[in-house]
């Protein structure tokens, strides 16, 4: 996941879940949308490398920077940079994600312009945002051959999430204990709440309490501002290099339990099943209702009532192109590879639902279950393999390429061998009405196990945030259902 913000380490193990959004439309970049030509560095910059820990072991580091310059010859600012370097294992395959933000921060903490990076290996990103005025900013998308660009307004007086660690700085240095307000993060394209308490200081390091939708973590900072030790959730901290660390690595599957959704009376045959009706404990808003899934506020909580979605009868099964857009440059829709690859897979076939069915079990066939993300159809075809979002986006594309509309859907999915809702991503197909399928795990259509939570472009995907940070906390119980 792109990090745009700071502190720069709470969003990391996100980035395994949500991609950055990438939206807008095909076009040459300007050079002046590229913020590095107009910053001139004035002085050298301070450096801090610490180490990231999980269970007593090193499982990557976290380099932080801070210098001064000039924006465009004449603006005062400060240069803060953030890299990553994260080695994850799932399913005893080992792989290193690499994230870089670098932010340029003006006087009265107000953001001029970053740059963004994620290498994921099989896929990479550079994502840049430029202020263009008033609370306007330029955002330009760089993705193998693809960019796309798109204004992002921020909503007015609020600051951006990238100011944050100069902020905390200012808040110790006028005395104030305590900020709660709303921040915009440039990479979700919404408002997060923080909440930052100052926790005094101690032999020169000033400890900082940072709360964001319920999830808090301590931030510490010396004289200089600059980061000397985190601890986050999911066990995940930042501490000084040692020459004795022992190496290892942040395993995804205590992961997807730490961020999983609880899961009570739930039956081991719920994919299978017609009909179910769970209770919604604590969710914090409203999810979507669909053809297949209703959900309604009954004495003060939320009932969802999900059946077997149906696909339209075979004659009355139709396309509308304007049922999905090109939000996503990812998808690679002026390939000649991918329009070949689907003409390929659904040849001879004129029904809308039976070339989306031929499209997902080919997918499914075809990719192998890895959590290796690519950022692009064409790049998942290289890679051959990843995990739901890599399988949805090929997915989405060939569907697209085919002569159907498809669209991205982000919920959670029931895991029986976990006992838990997991964080997921699948597809929606319209023939006539829309239906979901899964070409990750085979299921056409999805059955009543998958609860959407939100559904769309690649963009609104990154509406899921908020629960996956959990906001407390949040759990589902099923209550009835039939085979």
């Amino acid at each position: 996941m792109g990090r745009q913000g700071s502190p720069g380490l709470r969003l990391l193990t996100l980035s395994v879940f949500i991609l950055v959004a990438l939206a807008g439309c095909r076009g040459a970049a300007r050079d002046d949308a590229d913020p590095g030509k107009r910053f001139t560095s004035t002085d050298e910059a301070r450096v801090r490398t610490l180490g990231l820990y999980s269970s007593g072991a090193k499982v990557g580091t976290y380099r932080y920077s801070r210098g001064s310059g000039l924006w465009d010859g004449r603006h005062k600012v400060f240069d803060l940079d953030e890299s990553i370097e994260l080695r994850l294992s799932f399913r005893g395959d080992v792989f290193t994600i690499r994230t870089r933000q670098r932010s340029y921060v003006g006087e009265g903490l107000l953001l001029l312009g970053s740059v963004s990076e994620v290498d994921f290996g099989p896929g990479s990103w550079t994502t840049t945002w430029v202020r263009t005025g008033e609370g306007r900013y330029e955002k330009t998308e760089r993705m193998g051959k693809s960019i796309a660009e798109k204004e992002v307004k921020v909503p007015p007086g609020f600051l951006t999430t990238d100011v944050l660690f100069p902020y905390m700085e200012q808040m110790q240095k006028e005395g104030r204990k305590e900020f709660k307000a709303d921040m915009f993060n440039l990479t979700l394209g919404q408002t997060l709440p923080v909440k930052v308490v100052y926790g005094g200081e101690k032999g020169g390091i000033r400890r900082f309490s940072v709360t964001f939708w319920g999830m808090e973590e301590e931030v510490s900072m010396d004289g200089e501002g600059m980061v000397v030790g985190e601890t986050m959730p999911w066990g995940v901290s930042a501490a000084p290099l040692s020459d004795s660390d022992r190496i290892g690595s942040l395993s995804m599957e205590s992961l997807f339990t730490r961020t999983g959704v609880p899961a009570a009376n739930v039956p081991g045959d719920l994919a299978a099943r017609g009909t179910a009706v769970f209770y919604l404990n604590g969710s914090v808003s409203m999810p979507p209702s669909t053809a297949w899934q209703s959900v309604s506020r009954e004495d003060g909580r939320l009932t969802a009532r999900l059946t077997r979605p149906v696909v339209p009868a075979k004659g009355s099964r139709s396309v509308d192109p304007r049922m999905s857009r090109d939000d996503f440059p990812g998808l690679d829709l002026d390939s000649k590879r991918i329009r070949e690859l689907a003409a390929k897979i659904t040849s001879g076939m004129n029904d809308p639902w039976e070339k989306a069915r031929a499209v997902g079990a080919w997918v499914f066939g075809n990719l192998g279950n890895t959590m290796r993300e690519s950022f692009s159809a064409l790049e998942v075809l290289d890679a051959g393999e990843g995990e739901c979002q890599s399988h949805s986006i090929l997915a989405v594309s060939l569907i697209r390429a085919a002569g159907v509309p498809a669209r991205f859907a982000c919920g959670v999915v029931y895991m029986p061998d976990r006992g838990l809702f997991l964080f997921h991503t699948w597809v929606e197909v319209y023939t006539g009405q829309w239906v979901p399928i899964d070409p990750t795990l085979g299921a056409f259509p999805a059955g009543v196990d998958h609860l959407t939570l939100v559904e769309g472009g690649y963009t609104d995907q990154f509406r899921v945030f908020p629960y996956i940070m959990g906001q407390g906390g949040w759990s589902v119980t099923f209550v009835a259902g039939q085979k």
